[in-house]
């Protein structure tokens, strides 16, 4: 609980129901006032003073007010409208630019507790020139933050309102910073404080590939493959509004772009992309039965026993008007459902299921795979097998219960390692896979297409990274069924500001766990409890470090 210092009511956390309990206190008692709903249980409280609501604006002219709370279930962070006199007095803010849930600020471990930080609370905003200007950094705070102990025995920051963001950065509104590494510089309300000084945007680790068949391609700086013997990259005429060059690099500004990343540092983790010319889609493998009716129903069906089909982004062919004319999957054909089985041994002596024998002498079964007409979360409607087999021949040699995966059909399947394969697919009330609701799109913003696939001389834009595939199966003698791969690895991404407790004089090594988090505004210290070790820790904020331990 905490006693709101402006008029002395009472807020209350429920870890049991979605409420933040809301009390009047007089000399008389407390009398109880409407509940705020936040949709969640929640286990911890901090909130903020009035702070101006934009960039420019000051807290008596445009004043704004948050609560912080702790999702009990899911351990994240949600922000909370707190202004009596704001049109979104008590909803749960929309805090998140990523694919994680959008009203929460994530973090590497589960949160354990808050605290409002006000280091120099009365301080005046950073100009260019003055004293503090030189001393303007990513772990220097000055303002309002909110501290946030985790399970993994760190103290993260996240920004509010900083009095030193008017002397940082180089770009745009923002003049020269006297730090000269301090050029590329984040700080949004609400988010995790960046915790380094970024001389250049994000960039990849090493130089992109593109491998063909079981050869290794590398791309020079116009996206063309160095050996001439595979797909490559097309030149872009720029990145999209959202995006900066990754390949070639930003310090090489004379180079058209050819693969461009996001400069969202929230949204963009460090991980490996790759584009699979017709591969799987992730999480798409399991167990399944072919029939000729399904639940009354005849055609050519597949029951998956896996279920959650629409969870992993599956695209029928009839499924694809549903996204839009707009959608740059609208022209797609649908993916295919492919056979992973061994052929039962029922069916190993039968001459019809010759052909659906594995070869012994080390080459590859021919494909068995369909069409995917129509997608639903626990059945696939097929269409036609992608060989010289009907549907029959196909399903009498595999009776029973089969493995299946499901791979994209004449196209890159776009998968990021950490983000996953993006879509925007959900199961309606029948099952069917369309388009989520709960995800519309702007046509404007390309990002809320959220699309995984890749078409061959088509610009690919999933939000997080572009390019395109220059794929031309007559000049470069590609086959349908060829194997190509692009891979590209992003770094560089920033990392958040925050000390581990166990960093405190004399802890050496041992575990920590924040249990509590308190501001000093005496002393200008936050004090953090470290049940694991049993050590009150106090952190000072400029910069943010640990001081001392006491046990």
């Amino acid at each position: 609980m905490l006693v709101d210092p402006d008029n002395g009511d009472l807020w209350i956390a429920d870890a049991r129901l979605p409420l933040v309990h809301h009390f009047a206190v007089t000399d008389a008692g407390a009398s109880p006032l409407p509940a705020l709903n936040v949709g969640v249980p929640v286990t911890d409280l901090a909130l903020t003073p009035l702070v101006p609501a934009e960039l420019g604006a000051t807290a008596e002219s445009a004043p704004a007010r948050y609560l912080y709370a702790i999702d009990a279930l899911g351990g994240d962070v949600l922000a909370i409208d707190l202004l009596p006199s704001s049109a979104s007095f008590g909803a749960v803010l929309p805090v998140n630019a990523g694919l994680d849930t959008p009203d929460r600020i994530h973090f590497p471990a589960r949160a354990r507790t808050l605290a409002v930080l006000q280091p120099e609370p009365a301080g005046v905003v950073c100009s260019i020139g003055s004293d503090q200007d030189s001393l303007a950094s990513p772990d220097r705070l000055r303002g309002v933050f909110l501290a946030v102990g985790l399970a993994d025995g760190s103290a993260r920051i996240v920004d509010v309102y900083d009095l030193d963001a008017t002397c940082r950065g180089g770009d745009g509104d923002c003049m020269s910073p006297s730090n000269s590494l301090d050029l590329s510089v984040y700080i949004r309300r609400h988010a995790p404080r960046i915790g380094t000084l970024l001389s250049v945007p994000v960039g990849l680790a090493t130089s992109p590939s593109f491998s063909f068949e079981s050869s290794p391609g590398v791309l020079d700086d116009t996206g063309a493959e160095q050996t001439r013997s595979g797909p490559g990259l097309l030149i872009q005429d720029a990145c999209p509004d959202h995006m900066t060059s990754v390949w070639p690099s930003a310090s090489q500004a004379a180079l058209a772009p050819v693969i461009c990343a996001s400069t969202d540092a929230w949204e963009l983790p460090a991980e490996r992309w790759s584009a699979g010319w017709e591969a799987s889609l992730p999480r798409t493998g399991g167990a399944g039965e072919l029939s000729r009716e399904l639940d009354g129903r005849a055609g050519a069906w597949l029951r998956s026993l896996a279920g959650e089909i629409c969870a992993r982004g599956v695209l029928g062919a009839e499924d694809v008007a549903a996204l839009g004319p707009d959608d740059p999957q609208a022209s797609y054909g649908g993916d295919e459902l492919v056979i992973t089985s061994e052929l039962p041994l029922a069916s190993l002596d039968l001459a019809e299921c010759e052909a659906f024998v594995t070869p012994t002498d080390g080459s590859e079964r021919p494909l068995v795979a369909f069409t995917i007409e129509a997608a639903a979360d626990d059945r696939l409607r097929l269409g036609d097998a992608l060989g010289d087999y009907t549907f029959d021949d196909i399903s009498s040699c595999f009776s029973g219960v089969l493995r299946y995966e499901v791979r994209t059909h004449g196209v890159y399947a776009v998968v990021g390692s950490t983000t996953g394969f993006v879509h925007r697919l959900a199961a309606d009330s029948s099952g069917r896979c369309v388009p989520d609701p709960e995800l519309p799109v702007d046509p404007l913003d390309p990002r809320t297409y959220r699309v995984g696939r890749a078409m061959p001389r088509v610009l690919f834009d999933n939000g997080f990274v572009s390019f395109e595939i220059q794929h031309d199966d007559v000049s470069m003698g590609l086959a349908p069924d060829a194997r190509a791969t692009l891979v590209f690895t992003l770094s560089r991404i920033p990392p958040g500001l925050g000390v581990s407790l166990r960093s405190a004089e004399g802890a050496g090594a041992s575990a920590a766990i924040v249990d509590e988090l308190v501001w000093n505004s005496t002393d200008q210290s936050l004090f953090g409890v470290d049940g694991q070790g049993n050590r009150l820790v106090q952190l000072k904020a400029d910069p943010f470090r640990v001081v001392r331990a006491l046990r």
